[in-house]
């Protein structure tokens, strides 16, 4: 399972497509844990919206399960 954060609506709108319509997507977004940009596959489980007032990028919390990640962030 990763957690990780989309940065704009329009990827929050991809995640819930593809949590709706049970598809697969490539999404970027920032990991929960380590604050690295990755690549994620698969099919999206959940999208948190934390509302407006969440810092910035921290908006929407994706869960995607059994994914491909690919690290993009070489900090």
């Amino acid at each position: 399972m990763n957690r990780f954060y989309v940065p704009d609506e329009e990827s929050a709108n991809t995640c819930h497509y593809s949590r709706d319509h049970n598809a697969p997507i490539a999404v970027s977004g920032v990991d929960t844990i380590d604050g690295k940009v990755k690549l994620y596959r698969g099919v999206v489980q959940s999208v948190e919206d934390h509302g407006t007032a969440s810092p910035r990028g921290q908006r929407w919390r994706v869960t995607i399960l059994d994914s491909r990640v690919t690290i993009l962030d070489t900090k």
